[in-house]
C-alpha cells in the first residue's frame, strides 16, 4: 500500500487512541497523555489543506452545547481543567473526518488492523513483563494491579474493552474472532474483571445474530459451551479461591451498597441530580459527590456516560447525545462501525466518561463513510 500523509496521520491518530501513554499528572488521578500533544499538531497540519471537510451536523451542535455549558457552569460553579478534554474530542472528530474522506474503506481497515496488531502485541508483552503482579491479583484482591503500567486510561477494564472493540472488526471472520474472545476470557480471569466476560457474551450475541441460521445453531451452541468450559477451568482449576465468582454473585449487593464502588458513585450522583437537572459543569459533579458520600475517593468519573452527561451538562444535552447514538445505529451503512456504536453505548452504562477519544474517532469514521456512501449514491 502506497504511503502518503493521509495514511500516516490516520495511523498516528488511532495509535494514540489505543496506546494512551501517560506523560504527567494534571490533577487528581487525571494524566496528560501522548495524544494531548499529538492531536493539536495533526489538526494544524490538516488546516493547510486546500479543502477542509467541515460538517455542521448534530455532532457540531452537541459540541456547541458543551462549550456553552462549560462557559455557563464555569461562571456559576468553577472551571475544571478536565473540561479541556472536550476540545481534544472535537479536534480528533474533525481530524478523522478530514483524513478518512481521502482514503478508501479498504485503506482505513488496513490501517486500523495494523494499529490493532500493535496494541495486542504490547498488551501481551506487558502481561509477560508484569507476570508476578498479574498472578498476585487474586491473593491481593486486585491490589497488585496498581503496579502494572496500563496503556489505556481506565486501566485493566478499559484495556479489555478495547480488545472487545478490536474483536468487532473481526466479527465476520472465524479464527481471529474466537482467538480474541479467548484472549478476553483469559485476561478477564487474570484481572478479575467482570466487564470483560460481559463483553464476551455481547460479542457472541451479535456474532450469532449475524449468522442466524437453524442449521448453524448447534455449531454456535458448541462454540459457546467450549468457551464457557475454558472459562470455568481457568477459575476452578488454576485458582484456589472463588473471588472472581463472588464478583458476579454480589453485583446486586454492591449496587445497593452506597459506601463503596459504583453504588456509592451512582447514589451520590442521583442525589445531585435531584437538586439540579441542568448540570454542574465538567469535572465539578464528581467532587460534589465526594461531599455527599463523605469519602475522598480517587475516581474522576461516574462510570456511566448517561449519568455523567446529566450531571456535567444537564439533561437536555444528554438527551441530544442519546439522539446522536440512536440516529447512527439506525442509519449507519457500515455494519462494523454500527456494532461499535451499539456495543460502546451498552458498555457506557458501566464505563467511560463521555469525553473518550476512542468514541469520537470511530464516530467520525462512521459519519464520513456514511457521507461518502450517500455522495456516491447521488443522495447529496
Amino acid at each position: 500500500m502506497k504511503i502518503n500523509l493521509d495514511k500516516i496521520i490516520l495511523f498516528l491518530i488511532f495509535i494514540s487512541v489505543f496506546i494512551q501513554i501517560p506523560l504527567f499528572l494534571v490533577s487528581g488521578s487525571s494524566y496528560a497523555r501522548f495524544y494531548h500533544l499529538l492531536i493539536p499538531i495533526l489538526f494544524l497540519i490538516i488546516l493547510f489543506r486546500k479543502e477542509i471537510i467541515f460538517f455542521v451536523n448534530d455532532v457540531f451542535i452537541f459540541f456547541i452545547f458543551i462549550l456553552f455549558s462549560i462557559a455557563i457552569h464555569s461562571y456559576f460553579y468553577s472551571f475544571n481543567i478536565y473540561s479541556m478534554q472536550i476540545i481534544f474530542c472535537m479536534l480528533i472528530y474533525y481530524i478523522v473526518l478530514n483524513i478518512a474522506y481521502y482514503l478508501k474503506n479498504e485503506e482505513q481497515t488496513y490501517i486500523l488492523k495494523l494499529v490493532f496488531m500493535i496494541f495486542l502485541f504490547i498488551v501481551l508483552f506487558k502481561c509477560l513483563f508484569y507476570y508476578d503482579s498479574l498472578l498476585d491479583a487474586y491473593e491481593t484482591k486486585q491490589a497488585s494491579l496498581i503496579n502494572v503500567l496500563w496503556i489505556v486510561a481506565g486501566n485493566h477494564n478499559l484495556e479489555l474493552t478495547y480488545i472487545s472493540f478490536i474483536a468487532i472488526f473481526y466479527i465476520k471472520e472465524k479464527i481471529p474472532f474466537y482467538i480474541l474472545l479467548l484472549l478476553l476470557i483469559i485476561l478477564s480471569t487474570i484481572y478479575m474483571s467482570r466487564i470483560g466476560i460481559v463483553e464476551v457474551f455481547i460479542l457472541l450475541y451479535f456474532k450469532y445474530m449475524m449468522k442466524f441460521s437453524l442449521n448453524k445453531n448447534i455449531i454456535y451452541i458448541f462454540i459457546l459451551s467450549c468457551l464457557l468450559c475454558v472459562f470455568l477451568i481457568l477459575i476452578f482449576y488454576f485458582f484456589d479461591n472463588n473471588q472472581f465468582i463472588e464478583r458476579f454473585t454480589n453485583i446486586e449487593e454492591e449496587l445497593n451498597n452506597t459506601s463503596s464502588g459504583r453504588g456509592m458513585l451512582w447514589y451520590g450522583g442521583l442525589k445531585l441530580l435531584e437538586d439540579n437537572i441542568f448540570g454542574y459543569g465538567i469535572g465539578n459533579s464528581i467532587s460534589l459527590t465526594k461531599e455527599i458520600v463523605g469519602k475522598n475517593f480517587l475516581e474522576n468519573n461516574f462510570h456511566n456516560i448517561y449519568l455523567q452527561y446529566m450531571l456535567d451538562l444537564g439533561v437536555i444535552p444528554m438527551l441530544f447525545y442519546f439522539y446522536i447514538i440512536i440516529k447512527r445505529i439506525i442509519l449507519s451503512k457500515d455494519l462494523t462501525l454500527k456494532l461499535f456504536i451499539i456495543i460502546f453505548s451498552l458498555v457506557s452504562f458501566i464505563q467511560f466518561t463521555g469525553y473518550d477519544i476512542v468514541f469520537w474517532s470511530f464516530l467520525a469514521l462512521n459519519d464520513i463513510n456514511n457521507f461518502k456512501y450517500r455522495l456516491n449514491k447521488g443522495y447529496l
